[in-house]
């Protein structure tokens, strides 16, 4: 008895070391990537068989990071846009600011018009003139020698532009046309090339094509209704909200905006995953596709505390079901339409005298009676003087020659057959719990995969004695892990890789501290 004894307080003094170390890592911050796969054999040759459905555990709670990351609230967003009514936009930032040029574009009249400075009087001019007119000669027959200086030369020719500009009869400007002809010293190819550089200098306006007009979008034709308005169109709420928008499918990588100083845990930015590389390989493997990239951070605590993750990919099962369900309702809406519109107009069909079709406006009860009864009659008499058999006629007299217009439509509604509610809401979807027992980190995933997606659906309806039906796939698997190293959990459906990196969170900043400090008292 005293051995029992002694090994009931043994094991529980290990219990309780091995919680007091539990304990010791219980809530420090981890980084959790995860990567979910699809495999691509062929799932005929698997001999393991499957349940047709294994329901997921249920949690009292969860954390869902995916919703409020794949349908946001739009409010703010709406409140910037104009009302439908009143469409007034605003100018953009580009259209308000107005670029100045970066040099003052001059004509060549201004050009002509530039007076300047001399200080050679009449004499030092005249003789200025002289020299160049001289210079000029001399150019075209000698070579200048290596002495000679260009703004030596160009200098007088400057002066006398100005000389005439000042001493005009009649105070106007003086053109480059008159100064060449005074001076010689501009010709008909270099007033040209004058001219198409003022051209091609000229103040041009700023243009800017966003990228989004680019594609033939302009976002700009975007307006928004109040509530009351939208609620008056009697939308279905499954499919159309005020405030939030759906998803068909889920992206395959999952990049949010990081707040490093969050309290909760919150989704990362693609720049912060680590195993993008093997991402791109698996994308040219033939045995893979990547259904999901994410990453997350959260706090990991015992698994008595733990709050397991919910994770979904792939396509919006539920959201393609009710798309189609509203088709399906909408056609049937309008076959009955039909229906009432063919089944009022032969009513009104009846017949004349002398055998002929005539349609009536409004006819009453007895009147539609009495013409079927003629129609019916004129029928019996036309098969009688067709056909030398009486009796076979008369035996027949019971059965429709053609189907009754309900009956077509019965026939074609029939072939309308509703769509079946999936069996979950996602093509991928379950849980992950990241848990310390112990000082190690443990791993329990719960998922469940369709066999099939919806492209495979469809070709799979299109053969009515095919045997494989829509299932769901269970996978459920647990290990323990060690931190930074990739971990592989392998499944005939599916496979998921997982890393898990302690972090380190940043210290807050003193305005945020102080801000944390005044909400939490």
């Amino acid at each position: 008895m005293n051995i029992k004894q002694a090994s009931i307080f043994l094991s529980t003094l290990l219990l309780t070391s091995s919680t007091l170390a539990a304990s010791k890592w219980s809530g420090e911050w981890f980084e959790i990537e995860v990567i979910l796969l699809s495999q691509l054999h062929d799932k005929s040759t698997q001999a393991e068989v499957f349940p047709n459905y294994s329901p997921l555990p249920e949690y009292t709670k969860s954390l869902d990071l995916l919703n409020p990351y794949l349908s946001p609230d739009i409010a703010s967003l709406k409140q910037l846009l104009p009302h439908c009514d009143t469409p007034s936009y605003p100018p953009s930032l580009v259209e308000q600011y107005q670029i100045p040029p970066l040099h003052p574009i001059l004509s060549l009249t201004d050009i002509a018009a530039i007076q300047l400075p001399s200080t050679l009087d009449t004499q030092e001019q005249t003789n200025a003139i002289a020299s160049a007119n001289k210079g000029t000669e001399s150019t075209q027959t000698d070579r200048p020698s290596q002495n000679d200086d260009f703004f030596d030369r160009v200098r007088p020719v400057q002066e006398v532009v100005a000389s005439n500009a000042k001493q005009s009869s009649d105070n106007t400007v003086t053109t480059v046309d008159s100064v060449q002809e005074d001076t010689q010293t501009i010709t008909a190819h270099q007033q040209a090339l004058v001219k198409a550089a003022a051209t091609a200098f000229n103040e041009k306006p700023f243009s800017f094509a966003p990228l989004y007009q680019k594609g033939g979008h302009n976002f700009q034709t975007l307006c928004h209704i109040t509530q009351a308005e939208f609620e008056q169109l009697n939308p279905d709420t499954n499919l159309y909200q005020y405030n939030h928008l759906q998803t068909d499918a889920v992206p395959k990588v999952i990049s949010d905006v990081e707040n490093l100083h969050s309290d909760v845990p919150y989704l990362v930015n693609k720049q912060s995953l680590e195993l993008s590389d093997t991402v791109k390989s698996l994308k040219l493997s033939k045995n893979f596709r990547p259904l999901l990239h994410l990453a997350w951070r959260q706090p990991v605590y015992d698994l008595a505390d733990a709050t397991p993750t919910k994770i979904f990919a792939g396509e919006n099962l539920q959201l393609h079901f009710i798309r189609e369900l509203a088709k399906y309702q909408e056609q049937r809406l309008l076959a009955a339409e039909q229906e009432s519109h063919l089944a009022t107009a032969l009513n009104q069909v009846g017949y004349n005298n002398n055998n002929q079709i005539v349609v009536a406006d409004a006819l009453t009860a007895k009147q539609q009676l009495m013409q079927k009864k003629q129609q019916k009659l004129a029928s019996i008499f036309n098969e009688i003087a067709q056909i030398d058999d009486a009796a076979t006629v008369i035996s027949n007299l019971g059965n429709e020659a053609t189907l009754s217009l309900s009956q077509v439509v019965a026939e074609q509604s029939a072939l309308m057959e509703p769509p079946k509610e999936p069996i979950q809401p996602w093509y991928l979807e379950g849980f992950l719990n990241v848990y310390l027992k112990g000082v190690y980190l443990n791993i329990a995933a719960d998922f469940n995969i369709m066999n099939m997606t919806l492209a495979e659906q469809a070709s799979n309806a299109l053969r009515p004695q095919a045997q494989v039906k829509p299932q769901a796939i269970r996978f459920a698997q647990q290990r323990r892990v060690i931190s930074n190293q990739v971990h592989y959990f392998d499944h005939p459906y599916m496979g998921m890789i997982v890393q898990i990196r302690r972090h380190q969170r940043p210290e807050p900043e003193p305005e945020l501290a102080e801000e944390q400090t005044a909400l939490s008292n």
